[in-house]
């Protein structure tokens, strides 16, 4: 169930004018950003109940904006590009690495908060700087990437990895959630996050077997 941070975040006007220009340009990207900041809640709320959470509530609603617009800069490439089902070239790729620079520029304009933009522009760094984008030949690593960046990140990973896509077999949760841990194990993302999010993996893994028995 979302919190009420969750729906102070979604029922936004920014976000929902956001939201409804990413549906229509990317459907599929739209469903995704959705997906990923129902995981980022629902870890919210773990972490609340652990006595770890540390952002204070209006940190959450930005950060929960961050997630559901995660991919907003994808509303603005090429059709071409967007709804490709072939493989790409380095230039096509080159383009597409872009939407979180075009994301940026466009919640910035906005006036979202800090915290929101730099999810959209870090949501792909790696601790390890092999992530994009690369701004001005320098890269996105621990050192210069917020803390919050780094649980929508996980999020972004995990969700990508368990949900079917026109082009990949979804993984299962056990499965997507140790593929998560090897990327924390090649330093691409950092551990701090983990505990929590293990935490998310059970629960929801335990639900899904549950859901399927009733469904026998």
């Amino acid at each position: 169930m979302e919190s009420e941070i969750y729906k102070k975040a979604y029922n936004s006007e920014k976000t929902q004018t956001l939201l409804g220009i990413l549906k229509v340009s990317d459907e599929e990207a739209y469903h995704h950003c959705i997906a990923v900041s129902k995981i980022v809640d629902e870890y919210l709320q773990i972490a609340k109940e652990q006595n770890e959470l540390k952002w204070t509530e209006q940190e959450c609603v930005d950060i929960l904006t961050g997630a559901m617009l995660l991919d907003i800069g994808k509303a603005f490439l090429p059709f071409s590009l967007q709804y490709s089902t072939g493989s790409l070239t380095a230039f096509q790729k080159e383009i597409i690495n872009m939407h979180p620079i075009l994301g940026r520029v466009t919640t910035e304009q906005c006036g979202l908060s800090e915290i929101t933009n730099n999810i959209i522009l870090m949501h792909h760094a790696k601790i390890n700087g092999q992530g994009y984008p690369v701004i001005d030949n320098k890269p996105f690593t621990l050192e210069n990437v917020p803390d919050y960046v780094w649980l929508i990140a996980y999020a972004d990973c995990f969700e990508a990895m368990t949900n079917v896509r026109s082009f990949k077999i979804a993984k299962s949760y056990p499965e997507a959630w140790k593929e998560l841990l090897e990327m924390v194990k090649k330093k691409e993302l950092p551990h701090q996050y983990t505990r929590i999010f293990g935490l998310y993996v059970k629960r929801n893994s335990i639900l899904k077997i549950k859901d399927r028995n009733e469904n026998i």
